[in-house]
């Protein structure tokens, strides 16, 4: 009886050992790849250059999408969506960015959601001189986020997207000559 006893807590303690060493397995990989994603931005160091390393950058932007692929629906996936898209943007793959800026849409409780869609715009109009897409991007920014504190700049972008060059260089001299004239009065 007693070895049934030693026998059994053997299997338990056993059965316990893998059942932790199973459990931090599963975890293991994804830990790992958040880590190698910290070591990469900090040997790229983004913040400090204008443009970046490209070899760096693309080393980067597939972790990124490694982790968002394969963690979905991991909070941290959606942050490293949008970064992913910065340094597209920063590298000049601007269809790449709206792409990633476009998915980063799949997470509405983000805090940055907003903010890649007016990017998404954004791109679409100065990168990509594409003002239909810009236009679409720009007005389903204002339908959905109405109060966000780039709503503004949305609107005056879709406004701009209506004006002619000349009609553009007008608004631009006008706004200028008004500058001028709030400084000498400061003066």
């Amino acid at each position: 009886m007693k070895k049934n006893m030693l026998n059994t807590s053997k299997i338990t303690s056993y059965t316990i050992i893998l059942f932790l060493f199973i459990i931090s397995s599963c975890v293991r990989p994804q830990v790992t790849l958040q880590k190698e994603i910290e070591k990469e931005e900090a040997a790229l160091n983004f913040d400090s250059m204008p443009v970046p390393d490209r070899a760096k950058a693309e080393q980067l932007i597939a972790l990124y999408l490694k982790y968002a692929n394969e963690y979905q629906d991991d909070t941290l996936s959606p942050s490293y969506l949008f970064k992913a898209g910065e340094l597209h943007v920063a590298t000049g793959k601007f269809n790449e960015a709206l792409d990633l800026f476009g998915r980063v849409q799949r997470y509405p409780n983000y805090n940055k959601v907003a903010a890649a869609l007016f990017l998404q715009g954004f791109v679409a109009e100065n990168h990509l001189r594409d003002t239909t897409k810009a236009r679409n991007y720009y007005e389903k920014f204002i339908d959905t986020y109405p109060q966000h504190e780039l709503a503004g700049d949305a609107r005056t972008m879709l406004q701009q997207l209506s004006l002619s060059p000349e009609a553009l260089i007008d608004l631009f001299e006008k706004n200028n000559a008004g500058m001028d004239t709030v400084s000498n009065s400061v003066n």
